[in-house]
């Protein structure tokens, strides 16, 4: 069956077959992730600490103009931005499933595969983020009953020390309750749908995130499990000033293509 990109029916009859796998699952994943971490152990953390870098440098940026709000959400949501800078690694481990040489090179090749739709996606995260970021703020504005008030906390705050002792609930509670709803249309719409696109360069990104969804609804507590290890993961490795992503980026991307190959019947 022929995928091509610029088809855009989503009939059942069209889609691949999604697979109905074990609870434990996520953690064979993460073993089976790590197994191709240590296979390509200098080339992942190459990509690792380059993922690490951007995001330092954005972060650095972010705090130097004091938007210490922008800079905190760019730390929570980094999940937003993973899957897709996530293509090069799942072409290295594409190679390893198919027993072929995965070297720093290689890595461009998953991003020429199917560059239009990896791209496609990547709008549709990043449009989540902003819809977050916009929604999250209003929220806070509501709760806090004054609306110029939260532009003028976020405009005065100096420092990390200030910026830190303006926040109140309204704000943390916007954050959480928007961002939990964003992180839950993202996860469903890319679990899969990237690490496919990456490689089948027939396949549309439309098909692509319907399989995604699909992929969930067959195994809502596999992937809860999943969803709840992959932030935990992320925490993890975001909280030290994203280093934590040298070695915990290559390790969940390597594990988000063997969930892939678990989950949709090739």
């Amino acid at each position: 069956m022929a995928y091509h990109a610029d088809t855009h029916h989503v009939s059942p009859t069209s889609l691949p077959a999604i697979c109905r796998v074990d609870s434990d699952r996520p953690w064979l994943w993460l073993a089976a992730g790590w197994d191709d971490f240590t296979r390509t152990a200098g080339v992942s953390m190459i990509y690792g600490f380059v993922v690490s870098a951007i995001m330092v440098l954005a972060f650095a940026l972010l705090q130097s103009i004091n938007s210490y709000h922008l800079a905190l959400a760019l730390m929570a949501g980094f999940v937003f931005l993973g899957p897709v800078l996530a293509v090069g690694l799942y072409e290295l481990s594409r190679r390893i499933e198919h027993r072929k040489i995965a070297s720093l090179p290689d890595t461009w090749r998953g991003w020429g595969r199917n560059s239009g739709a990896v791209l496609t996606v990547g709008v549709v995260l990043m449009l989540l983020m902003l819809a977050w970021l916009m929604l999250s703020m209003q929220l806070a504005a509501v709760l806090y009953g004054v609306s110029g008030e939260l532009g003028q906390v976020f405009g005065t705050a100096e420092t990390w020390q200030s910026f830190a002792f303006s926040i109140q609930w309204p704000l943390l509670a916007a954050f959480a309750l928007v961002g939990a709803v964003a992180v839950v249309v993202a996860f469903l719409l890319t679990v899969v749908a990237v690490p496919m696109l990456t490689d089948k360069e027939d396949m549309d990104a439309i098909t692509a995130m319907v399989c995604s969804v699909r992929a969930v609804r067959r195994n809502p507590g596999t992937m809860a499990l999943w969803a709840g290890l992959i932030a935990l993961f992320s925490a993890v490795a975001v909280a030290p000033l994203f280093l934590g992503l040298i070695v915990v980026f290559p390790l969940l991307a390597y594990a988000s293509w063997h969930a892939y190959q678990d989950l949709i019947e090739h």
